[in-house]
């Protein structure tokens, strides 16, 4: 095995290493924050449900594209 290979090859460890951490501690973050169970009942005829288990880090990420106003409207109907 030459020199360059060999450097080569401990590059290729130690990203491969960094990348195993990476995915290790955003998996730990997501357990962290636990899941949030969505369940949908239609109570039409031949109607569906829906049962959903979704990480509650996906649910933070995807209110932070809902504009301000639309959330205090939410908010105020919730209480209804």
């Amino acid at each position: 095995m030459t020199r360059a290979s060999g450097v080569f090859l401990k590059v290729v460890a130690a990203i491969s290493v960094a990348g195993l951490l990476v995915t290790l501690a955003a998996g730990a973050a997501v357990y962290r924050m636990g899941a949030v169970r969505i369940q949908v009942h239609d109570r039409r005829e031949q109607a569906g449900s829906i049962h959903l288990v979704v990480p509650a880090a996906l649910l933070r990420l995807g209110l932070a594209f809902v504009p301000d106003s639309k959330l205090r409207e939410a908010g105020e109907r919730a209480g209804e």
